[in-house]
């Protein structure tokens, strides 16, 4: 072999263009990278393998690769995989003699797909986030990522589509990280305040095209809408109340009802929303003279 290359790389397949220095014929095998080489009996095309007869010496032959062997059998080359390309050459003479099998390339295929977002913190349409307790948003995405450029807008969303602008976190202020038992960097933290957070409240979050982008490049799309990421937060504040006749009052009524507690929200005995009933609050009340 005088020369050896690979061209026009695709996500799923590649060339690797082969030279030799006198008449002959080469075959090339494509295997994980650094996974075990390939012997002499794994050369077979049904393990992937592709051959080619070259003319003459500074003739340049190519053969495509879009199968790789995977120690049993051919495998489908994937999309930003790694692949070390193994090469054997033989001479025009009858019988052929057989060079050795060298290894002569690693290629990686073209990454072309987009980072997408498996989940948010919070959900997208939760009714009732938990996010009052946390200094951050996060996007969980389908691939390692890096910081891109723009910003992560959160608005205050209005009925009356008064929509109002809470806080803008710059591309600069993100970061980047891992999920436990994650080993890609494939989480991004949006840090926001927690006291910015109002209960019952609802926001919706947008960020620009490319505010993350994966090692080739790809961008993950922007959230423009008010319905992309929208989300309320749970109501974190205890009910308050208001009693008459007052503490220390007096000239109390002594007609019926003698008390009245009024809350400022619909109240429960738990959790589940159950309905108070009148011995709940005869046996939540003490009366004592």
């Amino acid at each position: 072999i005088t020369s050896i290359a690979e061209d026009n790389v695709a996500s799923t397949n590649f060339d690797v263009f082969v030279e030799l220095d006198k008449k002959g014929a080469y075959s090339a095998l494509a295997v994980a990278k650094n996974a075990t080489a390939p012997v002499s009996t794994d050369f077979i095309a049904g393990n992937g393998m592709k051959s080619a007869t070259v003319s003459g010496a500074g003739t340049k032959v190519k053969v495509n690769l879009s199968q790789y062997f995977n120690g049993t059998t051919a495998s489908a080359i994937v999309e930003g995989g790694e692949y070390d390309v193994y090469v054997y050459t033989e001479n025009a003479e009858t019988p052929a003699t057989k060079g050795a099998i060298v290894k002569r390339l690693t290629v990686k295929t073209a990454d072309v797909t987009d980072p997408q977002v498996t989940s948010w913190y919070p959900e997208k349409n939760d009714d009732a986030a938990d996010i009052n307790g946390k200094n951050y948003l996060t996007l969980k995405l389908s691939e390692a990522v890096k910081v891109g450029t723009g910003s992560v807008n959160v608005y205050s969303w209005n009925e009356s589509l008064n929509h109002t602008l809470l806080v803008s976190v710059p591309a600069s202020s993100l970061k980047v990280s891992r999920l436990p038992g994650v080993i890609s960097n494939d989480s991004l933290y949006i840090p926001v305040d927690k006291s910015l957070w109002v209960s019952k409240a609802t926001y919706y979050v947008q960020y620009n095209e490319g505010i993350v982008a994966d090692a080739s490049g790809n961008k993950l799309a922007g959230v423009a809408t008010t319905e992309g990421w929208k989300f309320t937060v749970k109501d974190f504040l205890a009910p308050v109340y208001t009693v008459v006749p007052a503490d220390g009052a007096t000239a109390a009524s002594e007609g019926a009802p003698q008390i009245t507690i009024t809350f400022n929200e619909n109240v429960y005995k738990d959790a589940s929303s159950t309905v108070l009933t009148d011995a709940d609050i005869l046996a939540a009340v003490t009366l004592a003279k």
